[in-house]
């Protein structure tokens, strides 16, 4: 166990320096915030005082160096635009988008749960064949598509339920629905093509010969041996649907870190910028450690020290 944890932190340390380091190049790549902060006409003494207040005097090295060593105190320094400690804007925002790809998660993975175990029960006839076409047409699909056709039918035409905005719990069903569509299939087909694979063993056909029901051997037996990958793969689709979740926000007028996100891009807020992402690729990795977790939880035969990843 001890050597399991010791090898996720070092992953996790590894990953979320290795993306900060890739988002602090490519901001500095994109321009200078200071044409986003002062007008056209700004004099050549106003651009200095402004460079020396926001520590971009410094070498590249510099201030990389000094962004890592401050980020290890935990302090990730104020927004640019703002003035706020980027720490806070980004934790003001999170708890939202968390909420919105941890139940579009649930959803898609009781969903693709439930119909990858029908079709496989049901291979070949009718019911498998429609729960593959709708997988088919789901995966091809691109998030924004979904969402607008989602908001065109239910909210435009139907009036069920809002378009845009947060107030309620309804105002979560069509974002979620939209997220839920984009990483569903992939478990509907993982579990359909595991389970097919279970249900073909000897073990299986054991327990049919000793009259036990149907309900029981696919639900009890079956299903129990082909979770380890379906598991695994849920925690892999924490990084799709969180980056999911930057597009969904935009479309949904929902506020978020996705939105932060994008809009400190915009006005190259490089303090906020390395923050969100900071928060998403840790929240990521956690999400994948928990799908280990889980894998050997659901089966003991996984020795946690050899624990997938």
């Amino acid at each position: 166990m001890l050597r399991f944890v010791g090898r996720q932190v070092v992953h996790l340390l590894v990953v979320m320096v290795g993306a900060v380091t890739i988002t602090f190049v490519a901001l500095r790549l994109s321009g200078n915030p200071l044409d986003a902060l002062l007008p056209a006409e700004a004099t050549e003494e106003q651009r200095r005082i402004l460079t020396e207040q926001l520590g971009l005097d410094h070498s590249v090295l510099e201030q990389y160096w000094l962004f890592l060593t401050h980020a290890a105190r935990f302090d990730f320094g104020r927004s640019i635009i703002t003035g706020r400690p980027a720490a806070s804007l980004v934790g003001d925002q999170f708890g939202e988008s968390l909420l919105l790809a941890v139940v579009a998660l649930a959803v898609s993975a009781v969903a693709g749960i439930a119909l990858g175990v029908l079709a496989a029960t049901h291979r070949g006839g009718v019911l498998d064949r429609v729960v593959n076409a709708i997988s088919s047409v789901a995966q091809a699909a691109p998030l924004f598509w979904v969402g607008l056709i989602l908001i065109i039918v239910f909210a435009v035409r139907l009036h069920w339920l809002p378009a845009s905005g947060m107030d309620g719990a309804g105002s979560l069903v069509l974002p979620v629905a939209t997220l839920a569509l984009g990483s569903m299939p992939y478990i509907l087909r993982l579990t359909r093509t595991t389970m097919l694979d279970v249900l073909d063993t000897d073990f299986v056909r054991f327990h049919r010969a000793k009259g036990l029901p149907e309900r029981s051997v696919v639900g009890l037996h079956a299903l129990k041996n082909c979770l380890p990958p379906v598991a695994t793969l849920i925690g892999l689709q924490a990084g799709p649907l969180l980056g999911g979740v930057v597009v969904i926000e935009y479309i949904f007028g929902r506020s978020g870190v996705g939105t932060l996100l994008i809009s400190s891009i915009y006005s190259r807020d490089y303090p906020v910028v390395q923050t969100a992402v900071l928060v998403i690729v840790l929240a990521v990795v956690v999400a994948n450690v928990l799908a280990d977790l889980a894998v050997a939880v659901i089966d003991p035969r996984v020795r946690v020290g050899k624990g997938v990843s």
